[in-house]
């Protein structure tokens, strides 16, 4: 069964997307190649071409401890990271191999939010290769690879490989399909929590358009969403805490995220509107 969308931001968004068409093959080809040169312009239509599959995975992971709004949000990071690292010298087709990265960012914050957890360095070490094998398999692939493709690539015996996926357990069972049409599971995707330097440069970059999207926003509103994503400190806050940080319910703060969130939204797809 599919899950129930119930929070109203996310309906506005649903809504608004319905209005951008997806990308021939050929037009999104010269759109990926001009985005990758800097284009800002052509970044916002490859984005915004791709919204209504982004919406489909995060409504997946829907009832699982984050409200669809943050879902797609941060699975909308994770098409802005797979838009940069996309080669589009391999023929593959983006949104195939964007999926993996979508997926990434919303596991990355369900961990983070839900259950966050200390990991042993020798499994820090191992999810870091299979992280490595994982990213270099989907390339060369155009699809995110099985356990038996990681385990060939990594040289680790199944038993470790599963251990160390395993470590980052969330509410969502290891053993659940992907539903990406592989073969995979659910634990074949969870990402490594220590990030590469290339990815930590990306992030960066990703935090400072974040930055500059605050600047829109009421200021109690935009000091909610930094102290959320952890822009500041590196270290995102739950709502409780926030919400002891400026004197107001956990559920007030609540509130004004959603609120704010909504705000960008729109304002996103007013500004990057597709005729």
């Amino acid at each position: 069964m599919k899950a129930r969308i119930s929070d109203g931001n996310a309906d506005i968004y649903l809504r608004d997307i319905r209005k951008f068409s997806p990308l021939s093959k050929e037009d999104e080809a010269h759109v990926i190649a001009d985005a990758q040169k800097g284009n800002r312009r052509a970044l916002d239509r490859l984005i915004t071409a791709n919204l209504r599959f982004v919406v489909r995975i995060a409504r997946e992971y829907s009832g699982r401890g984050l409200p669809l709004s943050d879902l797609i949000a941060e699975g909308n990071l994770g098409l802005i990271r797979a838009t940069r690292t996309f080669d589009l010298a391999r023929g593959h087709k983006f949104i195939t191999y964007a999926v993996w990265w979508i997926r990434q960012a919303i596991l990355s914050a369900l961990n983070r939010c839900v259950h966050p957890v200390v990991f042993p360095v020798n499994q820090i070490d191992d999810r870091d290769v299979i992280h490595r094998a994982k990213n270099a398999l989907s390339q060369s692939l155009g699809r995110i690879p099985d356990l038996g493709e990681l385990v060939e690539k990594t040289g680790m015996p199944l038993r470790r490989l599963r251990r160390a996926l395993e470590a980052n357990r969330t509410t969502v069972s290891l053993d659940s399909p992907t539903h990406d049409g592989s073969s995979g599971v659910f634990a074949d995707t969870l990402p490594a929590q220590d990030a590469r330097p290339d990815e930590q440069f990306e992030d960066a970059r990703i935090r400072k358009l974040l930055r500059e999207c605050l600047n829109r926003l009421p200021q109690r509103e935009a000091r909610i969403l930094s102290l959320y994503f952890g822009l500041d400190s590196d270290k995102p806050e739950p709502l409780e805490r926030i919400g002891k940080r400026l004197q107001i319910s956990r559920e007030r703060v609540r509130q004004l995220k959603d609120r704010a969130l909504s705000r960008l939204r729109l304002s996103f797809l007013q500004e990057n509107m597709i005729s």
